[in-house]
């Protein structure tokens, strides 16, 4: 659970960076990059490929009213 704290007068601000900062996250391959990892750790395991990515464009949530209240 994340708690943010604001004033009223930066609410809008703070919504924004909220935003931002999610789709910088998960623009990022968090699955395929922690294959790699384990993979690099663990060369004589044969790990299963990761999931295909789906279509969602996460930067969609840059223009969602909703994302975050």
């Amino acid at each position: 659970h994340d708690s943010y704290w604001t004033h009223a007068a930066t609410m809008d601000p703070m919504h924004r960076i909220l935003r931002e900062q999610f789709v910088a996250l998960h623009e990022f391959d968090l699955v395929g990059e922690l294959h790699d990892q384990w993979q690099r750790a663990c060369p004589t395991v044969k790990l299963p490929d990761p999931p295909a990515k789906g279509t969602l464009d996460i930067r969609q949530v840059l223009l969602s009213p909703y994302f975050f209240h």
